[in-house]
């Protein structure tokens, strides 16, 4: 079973992100957005965790829904903030 960590999508959505995130002049947007990306990139291995969990124990834990949940989350402030930041500098 292929881990979400090595999967093509997250590997291409976390170099963009990287490339995105170091193009950002403002250190602070550039600090949070860092942030952002190290919250969804932990959820990507709490995800790789307990599917860990399930392959071992043979069953489903609880908290997989709860990391799927913050993964979601992390990424959808993680793009809100991007947007921002890109449309803050286009009308400047």
């Amino acid at each position: 079973m292929i881990k979400l960590k090595d999967s093509p999508k997250f590997k291409e959505d976390l170099a963009n992100y990287q490339k995105s995130i170091a193009e950002i002049t403002d250190e602070s947007v550039k600090q949070e957005c860092t942030d952002l990306l190290i919250k969804f990139v932990d959820g990507v291995h709490s995800i790789d965790f307990h599917h860990d969990a399930i392959l071992t124990a043979k069953r489903l834990p609880d908290a997989i829904a709860e990391s799927r949940a913050n993964l979601a989350n992390s990424k959808r402030k993680l793009d809100t903030r991007l947007a921002q930041y890109r449309a803050s500098k286009s009308t400047n």
